[in-house]
């Protein structure tokens, strides 16, 4: 008897040890909006929701290139700070990276750093703010603001949370 309790209490264990954790769980796209801010995919209401309840939100944008459509680029980061504005539309920004210029050939493709910050800000209206700065002169090199497509990623346990009260509320 003493050796079944030992057993099934290892089997308990190792079992607790194997579960998914939240930082193992899968992203689900929860929404995405087109350039002009329509939406493309899901409900902005449940983004706002997911957001207000604290979960983690990937971003994910791309685009062809001009003189040959065939090569493509994609981005995708852990937005680190979030505006809801009027309740209906949410901003976010990530933290600052390294610049990275993407050298995208027909037969080869290649990545090197830039002497650059790069940050952006992206919206569900479509709009979007790049802010490149130079890592040895501490200034703005550039600020190019576009409309672009975006997807918003929560984590798969995250998604359909109640609804959440907006933070501004008493």
């Amino acid at each position: 008897m003493r050796n079944l309790v030992w057993v099934l209490a290892l089997v308990f264990c190792i079992g607790c040890g194997n579960s998914p954790s939240k930082e193992d769980a899968k992203w689900r796209l929860i929404y995405k909006n087109s350039a002009n801010g329509t939406t493309l995919y899901g409900s902005k209401q449940d983004l706002m929701n997911a957001i207000r309840n604290g979960s983690p939100v990937k971003i994910g944008f791309g685009g062809q290139l001009r003189k040959d459509t065939t090569l493509t680029i994609e981005h995708i980061f852990e937005a680190h700070f979030f505006t809801i504005l009027n309740d209906t539309d949410v901003y976010a920004q990530m933290l600052p990276i390294i610049g990275q210029n993407p050298l995208i050939e027909k037969d080869t493709t290649n990545i090197v750093f830039r002497e650059t910050h790069w940050n952006i800000l992206v919206g569900t209206n479509g709009f979007s703010d790049r802010l490149t700065m130079s890592l040895t002169k501490d200034s703005v090199l550039g600020h190019n603001q576009r409309h672009m497509n975006v997807s918003w990623f929560v984590r798969q346990e995250d998604f359909g949370e109640q609804d959440a009260i907006p933070l501004w509320k008493k």
